[in-house]
């Protein structure tokens, strides 16, 4: 069975991959989001509904909708929805640079807002 890894890349920087349960996402569905390395689940900060909280990695909650993410089809790419917020996760201002921390925001069909889904190699996810 293929393995897919959501792959967030951004100025050529991996952000973030996690291994996904299913190999064909489907657009409008929710999805956790599992860091591989970690083990744990992209979240929003204290399940935060305003825009500009920070995305982390938590520890799996079953019923906790700030971990549940709707994959939007946006283009080639995708947009990560937050259940609980109705947010898109984001690059804070759209910055190219490195290491900066994400956050939600209003979907505001901007590129910092896009995302790509690789498919995970089976060693390292790049």
């Amino acid at each position: 069975m293929t393995r897919l890894s959501v792959v967030i890349v951004f100025a050529g920087l991996l952000v973030l991959a996690g291994a996904a349960a299913t190999p064909n996402p489907e657009d409008g569905k929710y999805y956790k989001i599992k860091n591989f390395n970690s083990g744990k689940f992209l979240a929003v900060t204290d399940d935060s509904t305003e825009a500009g909280a920070k995305i982390v990695q938590a520890d799996a909650m079953k019923k906790d909708e700030a971990q549940h993410w709707k994959l939007v089809k946006a283009g080639e790419h995708y947009k990560l929805i937050n259940r609980k917020s109705g947010k898109a996760l984001e690059v804070r201002d759209g910055t190219k640079d490195g290491g900066v921390q994400l956050q939600q925001g209003k979907d505001r069909k901007a590129k910092g807002q896009e995302f790509s889904l690789a498919k995970d190699s089976g060693t390292n996810g790049t």
